[in-house]
């Protein structure tokens, strides 16, 4: 079982979870909201990329660990085909063009994506998303260890 760490907070307050919506800002590929973590002990890391970047360092103080639920369902991506499956997963007359609907997924019943970037094609394809990351989309999945 995968363990994943947020910073930021020392525990997860389900009512500060904010629900995902969809951006296009700047070619980003990334939503509003949700909970972010890196898995634990992963070699490209917020920790980690936030201390080579001088970024919210005073952040990093405060950290808790969780799991996902058994029953998750999860999106992982470390290929380019795995984007392209993600794509394929929302309905053609739904889509966003060639963008990641995340709030179509959550509605699909997909409670989180995990992506790793040491890929590059991965890593410029999903531009923003500067670490291994998993994205909660739905907060009943967080299993606090």
């Amino acid at each position: 079982m995968i363990k994943y760490i947020h910073y930021g907070s020392n525990n997860f307050d389900i009512n500060k979870f904010e629900s995902i919506k969809n951006q296009r800002e700047m070619s980003f590929e990334k939503p509003y909201g949700g909970l972010w973590a890196s898995p634990v002990g992963s070699r490209y890391n917020w920790h980690d990329w936030c201390l080579n970047n001088d970024f919210h360092t005073e952040k990093l103080k405060d950290s808790f660990v969780f799991t996902l639920q058994p029953n998750s369902r999860v999106i992982t991506v470390k290929t380019i085909q795995d984007i392209s499956n993600i794509l394929a997963v929302v309905p053609l007359e739904r889509r966003q063009g060639n963008h990641i609907d995340f709030e179509e997924l959550l509605k699909l019943g997909y409670d989180a994506i995990e992506v790793y970037i040491d890929n590059v094609d991965v890593y410029y394809r999903l531009y923003g998303w500067d670490v291994d990351s998993l994205l909660v989309l739905n907060p009943d999945c967080i299993r606090v260890i």
